[in-house]
């Protein structure tokens, strides 16, 4: 896991989620690192909120234990 924020962005057809991640990796800034990207897209996004809403309540199930 990496300290980065998830950065959330809408498009036209659903939406991005990106991360930098450094790495050792050479860049054309020389300063190494990536970008990993995810693009949802508006038919994915129910799926992907049922999950999001099923780890949510797990997580709640367990602080509330």
């Amino acid at each position: 896991m990496t300290d980065a924020p998830i950065k959330i962005e809408t498009d036209e057809t659903g939406i991005i989620l990106s991360q930098a991640c450094p790495s050792p990796e050479w860049s054309i800034t020389g300063e190494g690192g990536r970008t990993d990207m995810v693009l949802i897209t508006d038919a994915e996004l129910p799926a992907v909120a049922q999950v999001i809403k099923q780890r949510m309540n797990e997580i709640h199930e367990r602080n509330s234990l």
